[in-house]
């Protein structure tokens, strides 16, 4: 019988060094260093689980401390996040049910088996003996958050196209980051991050202020919650100065209204009002014509022409969406296009040539600082004046080089570079060749012309004869006014004609075939110069006394050409 008491006894005591010395390295990984002792007493334990520590997070923070053996992943109750007032860590010994943080119990038994008393504890999301040997002791994969899913499945939604009647009321997570997408930066900037591509809640999110957290107002943010963390993955910009947060919410336990869109906007003359936008068309949508001016659009607007915050005003595409015309990537701006085009009112030869036709100007060429993201655009006109306003550094001031005052006033332009005799683009040298005797920019004339007039005579601008439609003949003969006064242009060998390409001298001159820039041959037909394409009116000068085919604008076969130095075909180099 003493024998068998010994055997049982040495039996035990085999078994709990295997416990302590074995098992504890097999399943500990990181706190392998520490046997079960550390943590457990096998007889009158405070804790529940023979525990030598009353408190399932006590027990953990008896290591995780400062100064501790965990001292470097420190977690005090300091650090517990109160959302909206301090903290950096997701809370522990909290109800695991939390409507305003869209907090549910979770799911998956490996987490719910270790919910206490309805709280949520250290050891539902960590596994201290690391049974499944996963990153950060975790008791299930969380590869794409699926703890945070888990525990936060009503935010746990998609885009709201792919789904309008659920996904509404949070950030989509899951979707792959798409770098192509415009309205998308290349990649995240400032402290977002990417889970395998993909946008997840650890995108913003951190955890115990050990893992990217580096806020402290409670929402355990990766940088501050402000319209920058917007802005580090969207290009989208702000609206009437009004950012991101204006209008939308990124969490919201009201899940009524779509987009993210906050129930109630502080608009900046009337308070805080009600928003309601359920759809995107008909009732409840941008701005439906009804009589509650409660749409996202409606809410703040009091200088527009149409749905205004008071009264609905003439109908205006009522009840349709907005966004259509005023995109969100632009600002909710529209582009000019949209409303003005060269079948509308602004169907006149002179706006149609300038904006569609031959040089494509974008408007802020004229209309500077209107438009998608101007300055000027909250005092965009709804009809009535166009407001032209001359970009300093746009092509009415040769791109910023001319101290003109361009000016339109009764529907004529004055001093404006495109309307002149081009003097001033700089002449005589190109940095390579040096062909005159006068260098630098000289002084330009200046033509007024009127704004509805059709200009079909160079004579418009320079004092030499030819027309302004296709093939852009030179009249002949000679009769003066002289071509345009640049020095040589007005001498005898100088001279317009009638574009007889044969047995031509010095006195039938084309001008394409010193100012060429689209390959033109001797024998044409040609453009007149630079006329007729992108280049004409754009501030340059286009000369260099080469052929076109060896980089030069003279035009291919003039005999006259100077190749192979810095001269002209004259050997004085006397030009303009």
């Amino acid at each position: 019988m003493k024998q068998s008491k010994n055997y049982i006894k040495n039996v035990f005591i085999f078994i709990l060094i295997f416990f302590v010395f074995g098992i504890s390295k097999t399943y500990s990984q990181g706190h392998l260093t520490y046997g079960c002792g550390s943590c457990h007493i096998t007889h009158t334990a405070p804790g529940t689980q023979l525990t030598d520590v009353a408190g399932n997070a006590l027990l953990c923070q008896s290591c995780h401390k400062n100064p501790g053996v965990a001292q470097t992943l420190p977690l005090p109750d300091a650090i517990i996040a109160v959302p909206g007032v301090s903290g950096t860590s997701h809370a522990w010994n909290k109800s695991g049910i939390n409507f305003t943080y869209g907090a549910n119990l979770p799911t998956n038994t490996n987490l719910s088996d270790r919910i206490m008393s309805g709280n949520i504890v250290c050891s539902t999301c960590h596994d201290q003996h690391n049974s499944n040997t996963l990153p950060d002791y975790l008791r299930i994969a969380n590869t794409s958050d699926e703890l945070c899913k888990d525990c936060h499945s009503v935010r746990n939604i998609g885009i709201y196209t792919s789904n309008p009647t659920v996904n509404k009321g949070s950030h989509p997570v899951g979707l792959t980051y798409n770098t192509s997408d415009t309205r998308l930066l290349a990649a995240p900037s400032g402290s977002v991050i990417l889970k395998s591509g993909n946008i997840e809640c650890s995108s913003c999110h951190g955890m115990h202020g050990l893992g990217g957290t580096t806020t402290s107002d409670g929402y355990v943010l990766r940088q501050t919650n402000d319209d920058v963390l917007c802005t580090s993955c969207h290009t989208y910009g702000s609206h009437q100065a009004m950012g991101c947060k204006k209008c939308h919410q990124t969490h919201n336990t009201d899940k009524t209204n779509i987009y993210m869109v906050r129930n109630s906007i502080l608009t900046p003359s009337s308070g805080t009002k009600t928003v309601v936008f359920t759809a995107e068309t008909s009732t409840n949508s941008f701005a439906d014509g009804d009589a509650t001016y409660n749409g996202v659009c409606e809410v703040c607007h009091t200088t527009t022409d149409y749905h205004k915050n008071t009264t609905d005003g003439t109908n205006h595409y009522d009840g349709q969406k907005c966004t259509a015309c005023h995109q969100h990537k632009d600002n909710f701006t529209p582009e000019c296009d949209n409303c003005h085009n060269s079948t509308t009112d602004y169907d006149i030869d002179a706006h149609d040539k300038h904006a569609y036709g031959l040089y494509k100007y974008s408007c802020n060429t004229c209309h500077f600082n209107y438009g998608p993201g101007g300055s000027l655009e909250p005092v965009h006109p709804s009809g009535g004046a166009a407001n032209i306003n001359f970009d300093p550094n746009g092509m009415a001031r040769r791109n910023g080089l001319d101290t003109n005052t361009p000016s339109i006033a009764s529907g004529t332009c004055s001093n404006i570079y495109c309307h002149s005799n081009g003097r001033t683009a700089y002449r005589g040298t190109d940095g390579t060749y040096t062909w005159s005797g006068t260098t630098g920019s000289q002084p330009a004339t200046y033509y007024s012309i009127n704004w509805t007039a059709t200009i079909t005579l160079c004579t418009s601008c320079h004092n030499g004869k030819g027309n302004m439609v296709s093939p852009y003949t030179i009249s002949s003969p000679f009769v003066a006014p002289v071509p345009p006064t640049s020095g040589s242009h007005s001498t005898t060998l100088h001279k317009d004609n009638d574009q007889s390409f044969s047995g031509y001298g010095w006195v039938n001159v084309q001008c394409f075939w010193c100012h060429n820039v689209n390959g033109a041959s001797a024998n044409g037909p040609n453009l007149q110069g630079t006329y007729g394409t992108t280049f004409h009116v754009d501030g340059r000068t286009y000369f260099d006394p080469r052929q076109y085919s060896n980089g030069g604008t003279f035009a291919n076969g003039m005999t006259y050409s100077y190749e192979g130095s810095a001269a002209h075909c004259g050997s004085g180099k006397n030009c303009w």
